[in-house]
């Protein structure tokens, strides 16, 4: 038997690794912004020590294709703990985009042929299809002592644009701040395996990430936690207020935050849905940039 594993990913397909530095420095730059780096600055920094990460480890869905007794199977692997929709096309199926529902994780076998498949184009979303947020009122993101600002609101013009961002939350914590659950749900995705960040188009699709399930079919994502810190793993049900990680900068970052954000499918596409937050004196109140919460 033989195989190839298809690495021509679109559409959002990432392909994670793990990293196995012992630890990554923080400083100030000159313009005040937070750096991360696994090089030792010239200047003082502080060294945040991380757990070593010995093997590779993939958080999304892959296509592996499979030669055996002479016919090529194309096999589905999702890691992901949530209903999951999978879209391909291949250059010899006459490039039509073909739709597939996975229940969960597990491995699905999607075609046979007598040859191979070619070169693939993925995509993927979490959810069954079209949903209907249910609910709209979310506890804090997190469990602090202080109270944290909004840097960035909905419909944010340094990031917060298109669908599946335009209802999402920046908010501005220190490094080791207690992520928690906002609502109960499943465990999808739990990535906390890169250690670097910046503002640069390369750290897009690194960030570490929390991904809950939630029953109504829409997900919660939190993004940017520091490396080695998820306290929770795919599959996993969490309650409300449940420690799931702690904040960090690692992905397409400018300073250590946590980007909140409420996603869904609507017309097979991603879309994010707005919310409202619970204070911690229990009022509800409408999240905005500046606001302190």
């Amino acid at each position: 038997m033989s195989f190839r594993t298809i690495t021509f990913f679109s559409f959002g397909l990432i392909l994670s690794t793990l990293v196995s530095a012992h630890g990554v420095y923080k400083y100030k730059d000159k313009h005040g912004n937070w750096v991360f780096t696994d090089k030792k600055p010239k200047h003082s920094a502080e060294l945040i020590t991380l757990k070593k990460s010995p093997r590779q480890s993939r958080h999304h869905p892959w296509l592996e294709e499979v030669r055996k007794d002479g016919k090529r199977q194309l096999f589905l692997h999702n890691p992901v703990h949530a209903p999951l929709q999978f879209f391909y096309r291949s250059s010899e199926l006459g490039e039509k985009t073909i739709q597939f529902s996975a229940e969960g994780a597990g491995q699905y076998l999607l075609r046979e042929g007598q040859r191979s498949f070619g070169d693939l184009k993925t995509g993927w979303a979490i959810g069954k299809g079209n949903i209907r947020h249910s609910q709209d009122i979310y506890q804090l993101p997190f469990d602090s002592k202080k109270r944290l600002l909004i840097s960035q609101g909905f419909n944010g013009r340094f990031s917060h644009t298109g669908r599946g961002n335009r209802f999402a939350l920046d908010i501005a914590m220190e490094v080791g701040t207690n992520i928690v659950a906002a609502r109960s749900g499943i465990v999808a995705i739990a990535k906390d395996d890169y250690h670097m960040g910046g503002a640069k188009r390369y750290f897009l699709d690194k960030a570490n990430h929390i991904t809950i399930y939630h029953k109504d079919g829409s997900s919660a994502v939190y993004a940017h936690i520091l490396q080695s810190s998820a306290k929770v793993k795919p599959g996993d049900k969490v309650t409300a207020g449940q420690i799931i990680a702690r904040s960090g900068s690692s992905g397409y970052s400018t300073g250590p935050h946590l980007h909140f954000v409420i996603r869904g499918l609507e017309n097979n596409r991603v879309r994010s849905f707005p919310f409202r937050l619970k204070n911690r004196d229990g009022k509800v109140l409408h999240p905005r940039a500046g606001q302190k919460i």
